[in-house]
């Protein structure tokens, strides 16, 4: 009976009977077809030291079974979670600590996965209060000064290629035609003039500048009339994590203040 092609067969004079193929096909189609093979969704930074992993429901699956594993430590993949709940929230995660997660299903004695690993990153600081602003289209105005955060970080590559969380934050601003807008960024806990952070300005159609901390970044508008500037900030992973092989990553505090719109 676990061959679908002889169960198809068997239910087929069901089918063909007067009020049975409606209730029944929706059910066969459940039954012959496998369940997909797809990776978790992965939320961090959202609450303290809190990972919170989703999937979507698979109803060929009887059930879900999620791997966790430390990144570059031994002993790989271990089971945390089975059931048939499509959510899973991991709280037995460590300050900076990186997790990649992966899905197995299971029907019967069939074993449908793994899937795919999925970075996740347990941290004693939440993401900030501006998020979402990762797009031009979601991007925050400057309207007053603002306090965020930016993070980066990435798995072991030679184990887990690819996976990374980098956070980008968009913000915009109106500057009146001929004037020029002065812009005031501080990476927390450096002092003015510090060449060593992690922060990069970029401005669409510019070259992205390395922050000085504290220093002036100044972003004219020439034109006769008034332009709606967008401008993100990210952090350079080459900066912190100083070999290529290796996995890692920072958040990093900082302040963002228009200082001036001055006549050019």
């Amino acid at each position: 009976m676990n061959d679908p092609r002889r169960l198809s067969v068997l239910l087929l004079p069901l089918l063909l009977a007067p009020g049975c193929s409606q209730g029944l096909l929706p059910e066969l189609n459940r039954v012959l077809r496998d369940p997909a093979v797809s990776s978790p969704q992965v939320s961090s930074l959202d609450r303290e030291y809190r990972i919170e992993i989703s999937w979507e429901a698979d109803p060929a699956a009887e059930q879900y079974a999620l791997e966790r594993a430390e990144d570059a430590m031994a002993g790989g993949y271990a089971e945390i979670y089975r059931g048939s709940d499509t959510s899973y929230s991991d709280t037995d995660c460590q300050d900076q600590g990186r997790y990649l997660f992966r899905l197995t299903k299971t029907r019967g004695n069939r074993v449908f996965g793994p899937s795919g690993a999925v970075l996740g990153v347990g941290s004693a600081t939440c993401k900030d209060e501006l998020e979402p602003n990762d797009s031009e289209q979601q991007a925050t105005e400057l309207a007053y000064d603002r306090r965020a955060n930016l993070s980066y970080y990435r798995a072991t590559p030679s184990l887990y290629p690819g996976r990374e969380l980098q956070d980008t934050d968009w913000y915009w601003l109106d500057i009146p035609p001929h004037r020029i807008a002065s812009l005031l960024i501080t990476q927390v806990g450096l002092p003015p003039g510090s060449e060593y952070t992690f922060l990069y300005f970029y401005q669409k159609g510019t070259t992205p500048l390395h922050v000085i901390n504290n220093q002036l970044i100044a972003v004219p508008n020439p034109s006769p009339e008034t332009r709606r500037i967008f401008f993100k900030l990210y952090l350079n992973p080459a900066d912190f994590i100083v070999e290529p092989t290796l996995g890692g990553g920072t958040l990093v505090d900082y302040t963002l203040s228009l200082y001036s719109i001055l006549s050019m």
